[in-house]
């Protein structure tokens, strides 16, 4: 799922009581896509991935994957800054109003997504 197709049910989110965070990897002058920079909602830079890390959602790319990514256009040191080659697995994480994680929505394949009316059924029960 996009950060857009997010965006479109950020009203429902809200009166939810949710509010919709996105976390990336990139420097906040980097977040490269339009959709990125129309968000309405926040984006927050993982410098590192830091808290990606600290979820253990980060995985490193192989030398050959990185070669890929160059041959595509995409810097991974420029947009991050680090020499790191790594990135976060893609994930929704839903927590309470306290803070307190109520689920997590993980996978290694980045085209698996949580579907949006699974987080709104979410939001309701909690």
């Amino acid at each position: 799922m996009e950060l857009g197709v997010l965006e479109e049910m950020q009203d429902e989110i809200e009166e939810l009581g949710g509010k919709l965070i996105s976390v990336s990897p990139e420097k906040p002058d980097k977040h490269k896509t339009e959709e990125a920079k129309d968000a309405q909602s926040i984006i927050a830079s993982d410098i590192d991935n830091v808290f990606a890390k600290e979820l253990g959602l980060v995985f490193s790319l192989s030398e050959e994957l990185n070669k890929i990514y160059l041959d595509l256009g995409i810097d991974l040191a420029d947009s991050n800054g680090n020499t790191e080659a790594e990135l976060p697995m893609p994930a929704t994480i839903i927590t309470d109003k306290s803070g307190v994680v109520k689920h997590v929505f993980a996978k290694a394949d980045h085209t698996q997504r949580m579907e949006p009316d699974e987080i709104l059924e979410i939001l309701k029960r909690i």
